[in-house]
């Protein structure tokens, strides 16, 4: 199971949970009922709190993970364009020099 289902069945175990203790609360009698529910109150806007904070690391994190994709492909291009440029450069001095690009002791792997 990937962490993405695994964070889903967690929210929807705890929405249950949480939906279930509500419930069991309701049945207490007063004044036992009062102070539980302001507990649970408290213990629900905390539990939402921390859900929310994980929801925008993970799109942080899906962010930062994005961009790193798209710096690699600029990256992979940049260095295509180079090597492409080096082999051009290298055929105009192999041309004007009349050699085959080894005189100079330049290496050609690419």
């Amino acid at each position: 199971m990937s962490d993405q289902t695994n964070n889903a069945v967690g929210i929807i175990n705890i929405s249950t949970e949480l939906t279930n203790l509500s419930k069991e609360i309701a049945s207490v009698p007063e004044p036992w009922a009062s102070n539980l529910r302001l507990k649970f109150d408290s213990l629900s806007n905390e539990i939402l709190r921390c859900l929310a904070a994980t929801i925008e690391r993970d799109k942080s994190i899906l962010v930062l993970v994005e961009q790193a994709k798209l710096d690699t492909q600029y990256l992979d291009f940049d260095l295509e364009a180079t090597k492409r440029e080096k082999r051009e450069l290298q055929s105009k001095i192999d041309d004007i020099l009349g050699t085959d690009g080894n005189a100079l002791g330049t290496d050609n792997d690419s």
